[in-house]
C-alpha cells in the first residue's frame, strides 16, 4: 500500500464516528425517507426496487429519495456536521 493512500488511526476513528453519527441521523428521518436511504445506501437496492417495496411509482420514489437527502443534509447542518450553503 502506498503511504499517501493509507488512512491514519485518527482518520479511521473520525470516519467511523462520522458514519455512526450519519446512521443515527438517518434514524431520525420519517419512516418512508429512512427506508429509502437504508435500502439504497446500505442494502444497495435500485430506485425501482425501493419504489416497488414502498408501493409507489419510480418517479415518486426518486422524489422521496431527493427529499430524504435534503432532510438528512438539514439534520447534519443543524448538528454542525456540515456548513450551510
Amino acid at each position: 500500500e502506498v503511504a499517501d493512500e493509507s488512512e491514519s488511526a485518527l482518520e479511521k476513528v473520525e470516519r467511523q464516528e462520522l458514519v455512526g453519527l450519519t446512521r443515527s441521523l438517518i434514524g431520525e428521518l420519517p419512516d418512508d425517507e429512512r427506508q429509502v436511504v437504508e435500502e439504497i445506501y446500505f442494502k444497495h437496492l435500485t430506485i425501482v426496487e425501493v419504489s416497488s417495496n414502498l408501493g409507489v411509482s419510480k418517479s415518486w420514489g426518486s422524489r422521496l429519495h431527493a427529499k430524504a437527502i435534503k432532510h438528512l443534509r438539514a439534520l447534519m447542518e443543524q448538528r454542525g456536521l456540515l456548513d450551510g450553503g
